[in-house]
């Protein structure tokens, strides 16, 4: 939960060796390199085979990278039945991570080569002894990933100016790498900042009662208007956070959040319990409750 980029990347070379691609992507990682990011990667890194599987780097010691390799993984839909996908883990990797700054998640770039193929697990046997082939479609030299930006703004990381600092200079990278030979990308920045996939007609939708219409929307490149989106998210989550605490305590259960441990929580908190889309959810988390309490 939290203010979060997307981002996809596709090179339609047509280079097949490893350390050819390693040449792309170390113009990206050069790129990263020229904004203020807090740290970058010493070199672009490359996992082949079984290194390429994130559950072969198991310890604490090897944390960065089995992250950089979960979020290499793909997913594929089964066709016969689109309620199932399935994890694809490549068959190479060649990537970096970037660490924009305190609070944030890492920026993992790179790209990836996927199997063509698949066999359907079955979920009683694991896997079937008779398998059944589902094609990938995960053609050419790719990489699908998120970065979360939100906490960045946490008074104790170094607030606004850090968190403008962070999602800024990743939405600046990721359009600069669009610029390079070969190179495309698709980004979905939730903070609107950047390019995003996105409905801008959802109240309207609802109060029409049809689907609100979703597409690809240019970025406002405006931080002024960043600043006011990820204040919006604070207390949007804080109001929930605080909400679904209350619940959660009155029927005898714990939890806790780590933006719950910020200085200015009960200040976020009593803001987002006003906010008019947050009510409803509020509102159907006390009856809940109150239900709960009577079967009680």
């Amino acid at each position: 939960m939290g203010l979060t980029i997307h981002y996809d990347l596709k090179s339609n070379t047509r280079r097949r060796k490893t350390q050819s691609v390693a040449t792309i992507v170390e113009g990206m990682r050069q790129l990263a390199l020229d904004l203020p990011f807090e740290r970058v990667d010493d070199e672009t890194k490359i996992f082949e085979g079984s290194r390429a599987n994130p559950d072969n780097w198991q310890g604490e010691a090897y944390e960065a990278e089995r992250w950089l390799l979960i979020q290499s993984a793909a997913y594929v839909s089964d066709p016969a039945d689109d309620r199932y996908s399935y994890r694809v883990n490549p068959t190479t990797i060649v990537a970096f991570a970037v660490y924009p700054g305190p609070g944030c998640e890492p920026l993992n770039i790179g790209l990836c080569r996927y199997p063509q193929t698949i066999h359907k697990p079955n979920p009683k046997r694991g896997w079937d002894l008779n398998p059944r082939e589902i094609l990938t479609k995960l053609h050419g030299w790719r990489w699908s990933s998120f970065c979360k930006t939100q906490y960045a703004n946490d008074p104790r990381s170094g607030g606004m100016p850090n968190f403008l600092r962070c999602h800024v200079s990743a939405i600046t990278l990721l359009d600069r790498i669009a610029k390079l030979p070969t190179m495309s990308v698709h980004i979905n920045d939730e903070g609107d900042y950047g390019p995003n996939h996105s409905s801008r007609d959802w109240k309207e939708a609802q109060a029409e009662g049809r689907d609100p219409v979703y597409k690809d929307w240019p970025g406002y490149y405006d931080v002024k208007k960043l600043a006011n989106e990820v204040g919006n998210w604070d207390t949007m989550i804080a109001g929930f956070l605080g909400g679904m605490t209350d619940a959660a305590e009155k029927v005898g259960a714990e939890g806790s959040h780590a933006m719950q441990g910020r200085p200015n929580f009960e200040h976020l908190e009593a803001i987002g319990a006003n906010n008019e889309d947050l009510i409803p959810f509020l509102n159907q988390c006390a009856a809940i409750v109150k239900e709960k309490q009577n079967d009680g």
